[in-house]
């Protein structure tokens, strides 16, 4: 399966398996509005040896590991590590498509 299909199903399944979610603060999508800069809605997860799966990071065991960042713009440098993503959406926009988009990956 794609890697961005993944990554996109990942997002969509996380608010379903996590109560620490809940805490966070949504995104909240609207017919006003057309760009959301999510750095400060995020809650990341370093993978130092990029050997979690799915399953690992909404485990009980790591799921409270996740830490809200609260930038901006993250920014985590020249690393080899994976690293975990998660927010929490609110869509009052029924109807629209939305695309999210990694602006320069690296």
């Amino acid at each position: 399966m794609n890697k961005k299909i993944c990554f996109f199903i990942f997002l969509l399944i996380l608010p379903l398996t996590s109560t620490s979610l809940f805490t966070l603060e949504p995104v909240t999508l609207t017919y006003s509005n057309g760009k959301y800069p999510l750095g400060r809605y995020l809650e990341i997860l370093e993978d130092k040896e990029k050997e979690w799966s799915i399953q690992d990071v909404t485990s009980p065991e790591l799921t409270g590991n996740f830490i809200n960042i609260k930038k901006e713009i993250p920014n985590f440098g020249y690393t080899n590590s994976a690293y975990w993503v998660r927010f929490k959406l609110k869509n009052d926009s029924p109807g629209k498509e939305w695309l999210l988009e990694l602006g320069y990956p690296l």
